[in-house]
C-alpha cells in the first residue's frame, strides 16, 4: 500500500510538472500503461504477486477517478527477457496508446475495454454448479483469444494466496462477456473473489476485435464490480 501511495503521488506530480511546463490550464490528458508480467525468480512469491497485482488495480482505479487519464493494458503481451516487453509488443502498445489518446482528446473511436460487473449466472449443463459472468464495456466487436481463453483465477475472499483455476471447468467468451463455468455450488461461489492477471507470471490472452486487451483486475466479488484492492 505504501508503494502504491508513492506511485500515485509522484505520478500526479509528474503530470502537474508537464502541465505547468507547457502552460496548460486544467488537467493534462495522459495515457499510462498498466504494468506487465515478469519472471524474475527472486520476486516469485505470493507477497510480491499480491503487490504487483495491487499496483495494476491502482492504475485501473486511477483512470476511473480522472476523466483526463486512460490506463492501457499490457498483460497479454510478450517479453524479450524476464521483464521487458519485446519490440513487437511495444509497437502494439504504441497503437493502443495512440488510439486511447485520440479518443481522450476527440471523443471519437471507443474507450478502453473496462470491467462492468461480475454476476452469478446459471451453469451451462448442471444446476448443482454455478457459473460467473464477467461483463465488460467498450468492447469492439467481441472478446476472443488465441487458443484457450486464459488469465482468470479465483480464491477465497480476503485470503492472500495465489488465485487458482481449480474447479473452473472452462472459460467461455460470448460477446462482451467472459463466462467462468465452475464446479462450485452457487453458495460456494459467493465466498470467492475473481482476478484477471494476478501476479508476476500471469498468462492472459483475451482481447477484442481491435486487439485491445482487457485490463488486469482484482479482487472483485461476485455481484459486485468495485475494486477491493489497495488505493
Amino acid at each position: 500500500a505504501f508503494g502504491n501511495e508513492i506511485y500515485a503521488r509522484n505520478f500526479r506530480r509528474m503530470r502537474e510538472g508537464f502541465r505547468d511546463f507547457y502552460g496548460r490550464e486544467g488537467d493534462l490528458p495522459t495515457v499510462q500503461m498498466q504494468i506487465c508480467h515478469h519472471s524474475l525468480p527472486a520476486y516469485n512469491t505470493v507477497a510480491n504477486g499480491e503487490a504487483w497485482s495491487s499496483m495494476r488495480t491502482l492504475q485501473a482505479r486511477m483512470a476511473h477517478t480522472d476523466s483526463e487519464l486512460v490506463t492501457v493494458a499490457t498483460i497479454d503481451l510478450d517479453r524479450d527477457d524476464c521483464i521487458h516487453l519485446s519490440s513487437a509488443s511495444q509497437k502494439k502498445v504504441g497503437v493502443r496508446a495512440a488510439n486511447a489518446m485520440y479518443h481522450l482528446l476527440t471523443g471519437e473511436g471507443m474507450g478502453q475495454p473496462e470491467l462492468l460487473d461480475v454476476t452469478e449466472c446459471p451453469h451451462n449443463y448442471n444446476e448443482s454448479f454455478g457459473s460467473v459472468c464477467v461483463r465488460f464495456q467498450n468492447v469492439m466487436g467481441a472478446l476472443s483469444s488465441l487458443g484457450v481463453p486464459s488469465g482468470f483465477g479465483m480464491r477465497e475472499r480476503g485470503v492472500m494466496e495465489k488465485p487458482s483455476m481449480e474447479k473452473i471447468q472452462r472459460i467461455e467468451l460470448a460477446g462482451d462477456r467472459a463466462i467462468l463455468h465452475t464446479e462450485y455450488t452457487p453458495q460456494e461461489l459467493r465466498t470467492k473473489e475473481i482476478w484477471y492477471g494476478w501476479g508476476n507470471e500471469a498468462y492472459c490472452n483475451i482481447t477484442d476485435k481491435a486487439d485491445r486487451s482487457i485490463l488486469a483486475f482484482g479482487p472483485v466479488s461476485i455481484e459486485q464490480a468495485e475494486y477491493e484492492g489497495d488505493n
